[in-house]
C-alpha cells in the first residue's frame, strides 16, 4: 500500500515505464543475491545465475546499473568467503561472465557505432567523434547525498525531482529510521544487510546524479524493510505495535493528499469525476479526447480489424485490437503514411494494414498530409482536435480478387453441370452454380457484389462464402439471402475472413431450384 500511494511510483508508472521494468530487474536481482547469501554453503548455482540475468537484463535498461551492481558483488564476495569452496568459486565466475555477456549489448552496440561504449559520458577518454572531447555534464539535480537528504528529498524535492513538497512519499521521515531502529533491535542481520546495500547504492548514484528516478528500485526495496519492521513492531508489544500503526496510516494519508507531487501531468485533478460519470466524460473532452476516441472506435470495431492512431501522444490504451501508432514507434507505418499524396494513396496504404477505423489528431503531420486522409475517410465522431474516422466504403474494398468478374465466358469460373455462361450472363440454380476459388487473408474483411435478376416471380438468390484453410479444409460459410426481380439489381455482402482462412470459393448460385441470371460476380 505504501508503494503504490507513493507520489513518485504515480510518476514513474505514468510516463517513462523504462523505470518500472527496471526497477523490478533490479529488485529480482537483489532477491536472487539475497537467496545465495542464506544458503549456508556457498554453491549456490541457481540465485547467482538469476541475479546474474536479472542484473545484466537491468544494465540492458540503464547504465546507472553499473553503479549499484558493484555493491551488491562485494555483498556476494562476502557471502562466498563465509563458506569457500572451488565449486562456488567456478558458478561465480560463470555468472559474471553471464552478466557481461547479457549487459554488454548496448554498450557494444554503441562503441560500434560511436566508438564510446556509454555514449556520451565519458568523452574526455573514449573522444567519439560524436560529442565533443570532454566529460558529459547534466547541470540538474547534483545535490548529492548527506545527513539532511530525508528532509529535503521531501520539503525541498526540486533538488532531486521535477515535482512539489511530499515527491518521493513521507515514509522516509515518518517511517524508515524507526524502522531501521527496529530490526537494528531485533538483530535481522540481512534486512540490515539489504539497508546497507540501498544506501550505498543510493549514495553512489546520488554523487553522480542526485535524481530520484535513478535510485527508484530502491523505493520498493526499503518500503519492504519498513512492512518487515512493522511485523517485527507488532511482535514488540501492543504500545509499540499501535504507534507503528498510527505512523503508517498517516504516512498513507499524507501520500495520497500530496499523490501528484512528483509529476506535472495530473496537477488539478477534480475528485468529482471519480463519483459522476458526466463530470468524467467533460474532463476527458477538456482534457485528454483521445481516450474519448478509443471508446467509439471499439463501439464500432466489432471485428477487431487493426486502428490506425494518428498523434504524437499514444493513448491508445484500452483499444481492442492491434494499435499502429504513427510515431517512433513503428517507423514503417509512419514512413508509409508520410508519403501519401492523395485519397487514392492513403486509401492504398489503410488496405495493405489492414487498417478500416483510424484516430486522428489535428496536432500530428502536415496538412496537406492530414487533408489526405481526411478525403479518404468518414468521420464518426469528433472531440476538440481529435476525430475518429472509418476508410470510404468506395475505397476500402479497392482491388479486385476474381477472374473474369463480368462473366465475359467461362474463363475462370468452374461450372457445375447445367450451369451456362453465355454473352456475360451465367444461368444458375443452387443445384448448378459456378465457383470461383481464390487466396484470402484471414482476419480481413471482403465485399462479395453480385448483379442480378430472376425469370419469374417469388425467386430468391444467394451471396455465398466457403471458407477454406490453407490446405484447402473447410472452415466456415457465409451466406446471404435477397430477393431477386426481374430488372437487374446489386446485392452486397461483407464478411470477415475467420481465424486460419487461407482461401474461399466464391459462388454465384440461386436459393432454390428455380434458376436466375448474374450479369457480374465481384469480391474485393
Amino acid at each position: 500500500m505504501l508503494f503504490l500511494a507513493t507520489p513518485l511510483t504515480l510518476t514513474e508508472t505514468v510516463s517513462l515505464h523504462v523505470e518500472s521494468i527496471w526497477g523490478a530487474f533490479i529488485v529480482g536481482g537483489l532477491q536472487a543475491s539475497l537467496a545465495y547469501g542464506g544458503r549456508k554453503t556457498a554453491t549456490g548455482r541457481s540465485p547467482l545465475l538469476m541475479a546474474a540475468l536479472f542484473f545484466g537484463l537491468a544494465a540492458n535498461a540503464k547504465a546507472v546499473t553499473l553503479l549499484i551492481v558493484p555493491v551488491v558483488a562485494i555483498y556476494l564476495v562476502v557471502c562466498y568467503l563465509r563458506h569457500p569452496s572451488r565449486a562456488g568459486l567456478a558458478w561465480i565466475g560463470l555468472s559474471a561472465c553471464l552478466f557481461l555477456v547479457v549487459g554488454s549489448v548496448p554498450y557494444l552496440g554503441a562503441y560500434l557505432v560511436s566508438g564510446n561504449p556509454v555514449f556520451p559520458f565519458f568523452n574526455d577518454l573514449f573522444q567519439s567523434g560524436y560529442y565533443p572531447a570532454e566529460r558529459f555534464v547534466n547541470t540538474h539535480f547534483r545535490s548529492g547525498l548527506d545527513w539532511q537528504v530525508l528532509y529535503r528529498s521531501i520539503f525541498e524535492p526540486a533538488r532531486y525531482i521535477e515535482g512539489t513538497v511530499g515527491a518521493p512519499g513521507f515514509q522516509w521521515l515518518l517511517l524508515l529510521p524507526a524502522s531501521v531502529l527496529v530490526l537494528l533491535h531485533a538483530r535481522h542481520w540481512r534486512a540490515l544487510a539489504v539497508f546497507a546495500i540501498a544506501v550505498v547504492s543510493i549514495y553512489l548514484v546520488f554523487r553522480s546524479q542526485s535524481y530520484l528516478r535513478y535510485v527508484f528500485p530502491f523505493s520498493a526495496v526499503l518500503v519492504a524493510l519498513i512492512a518487515l519492521a512493522a511485523h517485527r513492531a507488532r511482535l514488540a508489544g501492543r504500545g509499540v505495535s499501535l504507534t507503528f500503526g498510527l505512523a503508517i496510516v498517516s504516512t498513507l494519508g499524507l501520500n495520497i493528499v500530496f499523490f501528484t507531487s512528483a509529476t506535472w501531468n495530473y496537477r488539478g485533478f477534480p475528485v468529482s469525476i471519480v463519483f459522476s460519470e458526466r463530470a468524467r466524460l467533460e474532463y476527458l473532452e477538456l482534457r485528454e479526447p483521445l481516450r474519448l476516441a478509443v471508446q467509439v472506435v471499439n463501439s464500432h470495431n466489432l471485428g477487431r480489424s487493426p486502428v490506425g492512431f494518428l498523434s504524437s501522444k499514444p493513448y491508445g490504451a484500452g483499444l481492442t485490437a492491434d494499435v499502429l501508432y504513427a510515431y517512433w514507434y513503428n517507423k514503417q507505418w509512419e514512413s508509409r503514411l508520410s508519403k501519401v499524396g492523395d485519397a487514392a494513396q492513403v486509401a492504398q496504404v489503410l488496405r495493405d494494414y489492414r487498417v478500416i477505423y483510424l484516430v486522428l489528431d489535428d496536432a500530428w503531420g502536415k496538412p496537406g498530409l492530414r487533408e489526405a486522409i481526411r478525403s479518404a475517410t468518414d468521420e464518426l465522431a469528433t472531440y476538440g482536435a481529435v476525430s475518429v474516422r472509418r476508410l470510404r466504403q468506395e475505397l476500402q474494398f479497392g482491388q479486385e480478387l476474381l477472374a473474369n468478374p463480368d462473366l465475359q465466358g467461362p474463363s475462370g469460373w468452374s461450372l457445375a453441370p447445367g450451369a451456362v455462361i453465355e454473352n456475360g450472363v451465367a444461368t444458375v440454380s443452387s443445384a448448378t452454380p459456378v465457383t470461383q476459388r481464390v487466396a484470402v487473408e484471414a482476419g480481413r474483411t471482403y465485399r462479395n457484389d453480385v448483379v442480378a435478376r430472376c425469370l419469374g416471380p417469388q425467386v430468391s438468390g444467394r451471396i455465398q462464402l466457403n471458407w477454406l484453410d490453407a490446405k484447402g479444409a473447410y472452415l466456415d460459410t457465409s451466406i446471404t439471402v435477397f430477393a431477386c426481380t426481374e430488372d437487374w439489381q446489386m446485392h452486397r455482402m461483407q464478411a470477415r475472413a475467420p481465424k486460419g482462412a487461407g482461401a474461399v470459393i466464391v459462388y454465384g448460385s440461386a436459393h432454390g431450384e428455380q434458376p436466375i441470371l448474374f450479369d457480374r460476380i465481384s469480391l474485393r
